[in-house]
């Protein structure tokens, strides 16, 4: 494994890591200690990615802080890419039960900046996420490094 970034466990005790190097959520299982992929490709240049495509075979663009549910059922992640054909900045899930999980957006809608507050979450804009959370009612606290 080279230089995960975060780490989380699934409600098997399966760890879950994303490595920013090459844009990719991997997954070990506890039980058989194979590694696989959960989401990422090494398809250049990267894409993004549009919500309800499945996560197995998509493109990253530069996740950035990793977080799962108290029932250990859902990923959350904040993914961030800014260069001349891209603006991403979002806080997606995927489904862990589900034999062919896919992307959702939670908040973000691709452009960096500050959104005033009781705007929709998937409406706003985000700036540099650092970490995301979830309480035990499963709300998303997140901080933004630049807003």
């Amino acid at each position: 494994i080279n230089f995960p970034n975060e780490i989380v466990f699934d409600n098997k005790r399966n760890c879950l890591y994303f490595i920013e190097a090459f844009d990719f959520i991997r997954k070990i299982d506890i039980e058989t200690n194979i590694l696989f992929s959960i989401s990422g490709n090494l398809i250049f240049p990267r894409i993004f990615t549009p919500d309800g495509n499945f996560a197995k075979n998509s493109s990253l663009l530069k996740v950035q802080s990793l977080t799962i549910d108290e029932k250990k059922d859902f990923l959350y992640f904040y993914e961030r890419e800014r260069f001349v054909f891209v603006d991403n900045s979002r806080i997606r899930k995927i489904n862990l039960n589900s034999t062919n999980p896919i992307f959702e957006t939670i908040a973000g809608n691709n452009n960096f900046g500050f959104t005033s507050d009781e705007n929709l979450a998937k409406n706003s804009s985000l700036d540099l996420i650092q970490s995301i959370t979830l309480d035990f009612q499963g709300n998303i606290y997140f901080i933004e490094r630049l807003s």
